[in-house]
């Protein structure tokens, strides 16, 4: 076991004043690189895959003090902020456009090369990681967690070759119960049709 600041860099998401995607898409926009995302915990869909731009999306225009804020390929933004304290790696590959993460959020960049970012990203999902999240929040209209409860956060690390299987085994059971979901949803459709 060793404590999340040990084998993480962690910092903190910005607030910034946003504004939507669409309400930006006067003119002012020539490209996607004059925008930064300014990812929220709502920018994510239930399986922690980030959700396309859309016109409802919060962006900032470029500012160069925005610069050292950029989110970075397998960084792991983790919800610090309400009542779902998930973790949701972040996929800059394929994206056409640069993000920042909100202050909802604290970005942590592995730095210990015997831990994979899947790894960790389901470690910090794993129910009981979660109950001792749930533990470790503190308010009562917006619960938050405090960075020094993070970095004190123990983590189990296993060898790589085992951590790859967690995390293979993991996206198995995630997608076996997306499908039963969707046959669920089918057969109810199936049904509604032939009584009408």
């Amino acid at each position: 076991m060793k404590k999340l600041a040990e084998i993480v860099s962690i910092r903190s998401g910005i607030y910034c004043k946003t504004n939507l995607y669409k309400e930006e898409q006067d003119g002012r926009i020539k490209n996607n690189s004059d925008i930064i995302r300014y990812i929220q915990a709502v920018d994510f869909e239930e399986g922690g895959e980030l959700k396309p731009l859309a016109e409802d999306s919060s962006i900032v225009l470029y500012e160069s003090k925005l610069d050292k804020h950029y989110l970075k390929q397998d960084e792991i933004l983790l919800v610090t902020k309400g009542n779902h304290n998930y973790a949701a790696i972040y996929p800059s590959s394929g994206l056409n456009y640069s993000s920042i993460a909100s202050s909802s959020f604290l970005v942590l960049t592995i730095t210990d090369k015997t831990v994979l970012p899947e790894y960790l990203c389901w470690y910090l999902n794993y129910e009981q990681t979660q109950n001792k999240l749930k533990e470790f929040r503190k308010g009562t209209s917006i619960p938050s967690i405090s960075k020094s409860l993070i970095e004190g956060l123990e983590i189990k690390i296993p060898a790589l070759e085992q951590q790859k299987q967690i995390v293979e085994l993991a996206q198995l059971i995630d997608k076996e119960y997306r499908i039963q979901t969707e046959m669920r949803n089918l057969k109810k459709q199936l049904l509604i049709q032939t009584i009408q």
